[in-house]
Parts: structure tokens; C-alpha cells; sequence
């Protein structure tokens, strides 16, 4: 799939014909997935409920957060084609977010983040099947200081614990 991070984190069925200009590609044949228990409370801190658009744009926001330089070859392990360029977005007019579109507060999705983290969620952080990667993630979190590198961890943590309930439930 064609960056599989982004459609894991957008969860939404293939546009039909021609997309409206604000729609992140996601391949025809990808199925949402219903996350339940912590996977989804953290789902939702990082793409609450919202337009269509703006579950784009957010998943384009924390996309842009998760590229750092250290954990790309995390953001591409499940496929490596990327179908976009977040230094040149869509969702821009003159360097200002379209009016249209919600501000995007970093520090308030860290926060609604965490929160989620620290009601249960801390699980995320622990994996079997992708063990070596996501104790990259924890390390981050545990000991990192900075709100946008401990956020990756989690955007990619959160990522790694749906493609593992993913290919359960497709297995089922």
C-alpha cells in the first residue's frame, strides 16, 4: 500500500471517482479497520472524529511530525512509496493553513495524547511482532524531552500496535 503509516492512521475507505483536492491517496482496495480498547482511545487522540477533510489534513500534520530524519526508515517499513511531499502541501495558501481546515496545536495533540498513554494506552509501547522497532518508540518517549520527538514515537507506536490488530482481524 501506498504509504500504509497514513492510511493506518486515516482508517477510511478509497474515494470513489475523481477525489476532491484536499483527499491523501488511499489504495482502493484498503478495509477500515473498528480498533477497540486502547488502540483506538489512542487513534483518537491523533485523528479525533472529524470531516473528511480534516481527518486529511491532521493525518498530513502528524505525517509531516513523523518524518524526522531518525525515524523514516519506521515511516516506510511497511511500504516504502510515499505519495506525497510535506514540504510542498496541499493544505496551505500562502505559507497559512486554508481557512477551512482546523488549526493543527501540536503541543494539544501531545497532550490528548499522553492523556490517552497514561489511561492504558502505555501498552502501545510493547510489541512481539515488531519488537525491536517499537522499543525504539518507548525509548523515545521514556527519555526524550521534546514534545515533537516524543510525539512521533507515539504517531508510529500507535501505528505499528493497528497493523498488528489489523492482521488479526484480516486473519480472522
Amino acid at each position: 500500500m501506498i504509504n500504509h503509516a497514513r492510511t493506518l492512521l486515516l482508517n477510511l475507505p478509497a474515494v470513489q471517482g475523481i477525489p476532491p483536492d484536499y483527499e491523501e491517496y488511499i489504495p482502493a482496495n484498503f478495509a477500515p479497520v473498528v480498533y477497540s480498547g486502547h488502540i483506538a482511545k489512542l487513534r483518537e487522540a491523533l485523528v479525533p472524529q472529524a470531516p473528511r477533510a480534516s481527518a486529511c489534513f491532521r493525518a498530513y500534520a502528524l505525517m509531516s511530525i513523523a518524518q524526522v530524519p531518525d525515524f523514516m526508515p519506521y515511516v516506510i517499513r511497511f511500504d516504502s512509496r510515499l505519495t506525497y511531499d510535506i514540504m510542498a502541501s496541499k493544505y496551505m495558501a500562502a505559507d497559512q493553513p486554508r481557512a477551512s481546515l482546523p488549526a493543527f496545536d501540536m503541543v494539544a495533540v501531545f497532550n490528548a495524547f499522553n492523556s490517552a498513554v497514561m489511561n492504558g494506552g502505555i501498552s502501545v509501547f510493547t510489541s512481539t511482532q515488531y519488537a525491536d522497532d517499537v522499543a525504539v518508540f518507548k525509548d523515545t518517549w521514556t527519555r526524550n524531552n521534546d514534545v515533537k520527538s516524543r510525539l512521533a514515537a507515539g504517531i508510529l507506536a500507535t501505528v505499528y500496535a493497528m497493523e498488528t490488530e489489523r492482521q488479526h482481524v484480516l486473519q480472522s
